[in-house]
């Protein structure tokens, strides 16, 4: 009879580690950041164009009267406060779905790998 190691030249019984290649902690902190600044800005947009309209009673867009104007923008500030929420949330639910698919080895392996800080 065969042994292992005549079919498989290379293969140990115990198994290794993977290398690591790429360490991407720094890359998804600079995504974080970029995305949390945009977002920010967003909002501050949506302050700005809020206070020029409440301090200033004659704007209004050009095709509409003042009444139309204060509707479009309580939907727009609804739509970037929207967009901003589900941003952050929508990549949060899909982890978790994709998680909900792991075995409870995968799951133990995770938790115990995973920094305790990145943790929610």
């Amino acid at each position: 009879m065969t042994s292992n190691r005549d079919l498989l030249p290379g293969v140990i019984p115990g198994g290794c580690e993977p290398t690591i290649v790429c360490d991407s902690r720094s890359i998804v902190r600079r995504a974080r950041r970029m995305a949390l600044l945009r977002d920010a800005a967003q909002l501050f947009l949506v302050i700005a164009v809020d206070w020029l309209f409440y301090r200033w009673p004659l704007s209004r867009l050009p095709w509409a009267g003042r009444d139309e104007s204060l509707m479009i923008v309580i939907a727009f500030n609804a739509l970037v406060v929207g967009h901003v929420f589900f941003s952050l949330k929508l990549p949060e639910w899909n982890a978790r779905r994709v998680a909900s698919t792991w075995c409870a080895t995968e799951r133990k392996r995770f938790a115990t790998t995973m920094p305790q800080r990145d943790r929610r």
